[in-house]
Formats: structure tokens, sequence, C-alpha cells
């Protein structure tokens, strides 16, 4: 399983750019599918998006660090789109990530199952959206 942790997140002319520093070769990077599902790790304060090829599910982490970045992507509505360092910006788009946040984001408001520490967090970072 490849783990992507997201570096940087910027808004573009387009697109809200989810910058990765991950070596991978180029055949591995085109075999990956974007899944349009979210998990969560409360316990790490990230939000995990999930990829795809023949080998299963791989992730990309959106650690605490980066929330509030995106925050400011759920409130342009661009297109989200991941991209490797070394790559160019043709990256790969994540598909219904901003439908995804929004469903657990209404998931978690007040919601103990995920920690008291994580839903006061989320709901102090995302507050415009719960």
């Amino acid at each position: 399983m490849h783990i992507f942790n997201v570096i940087h997140i910027n808004e573009e002319k387009d697109y809200i750019c989810f910058s990765v520093n991950k070596e991978i070769t180029d055949e591995n990077w085109k075999n990956l599918d974007a899944v349009g599902r979210i998990l969560v790790d409360s316990e790490g304060k990230a939000f995990v998006y999930l990829l795809e090829n023949k080998q299963g599910y791989h992730h990309v982490r959106i650690s605490h660090e980066h929330w509030a970045e995106l925050a400011d992507g759920l409130s342009v509505n661009k297109t989200p789109l991941l991209i490797l360092n070394e790559h160019d910006k043709s990256g790969k788009e994540l598909i219904y990530l901003w439908d995804e946040m929004k469903l657990l984001l209404d998931n978690i408001k007040g919601n103990g199952n995920y920690g008291t520490l994580f839903v006061e967090e989320v709901e102090k970072v995302f507050k415009q959206y719960i």
C-alpha cells in the first residue's frame, strides 16, 4: 500500500492542488484511480482519501496541519487535484472529495464516536460547514 502525505494545498486557476511528496514509478502512478471515498483517522487527526489499483487501496492523508487549507478549498469548490512534486500538474482528480467532506462533517458534528478532541478540532476548523 502506498501512503501519500499531503505536504501542501494551494489554489490555482481552476483547481485546488494537493501536493504530495512520494516516490512512485510512472506506471504505478498511472494505474492509480480515485475511489471517491474518505475515511477518518481520529487518533492521527487526518482525513484519508482512498485511491485504488489492482493491488488494493492506497491512502492520501490530509493531516490536521492542512485542515485550514482544506476548509478554504471547500469554500471555493474548485476541482481537487492530486499532484506529485516530481510530476507535471496533470495530476489525478480527487472525485467526490468535496461531497464526501460535507457528508463527513455533518456526521462528525457532536459525534463522540470520533473522540472528543477530534470532534472539537473539526468543529473549530470547519465551523462554517457544521
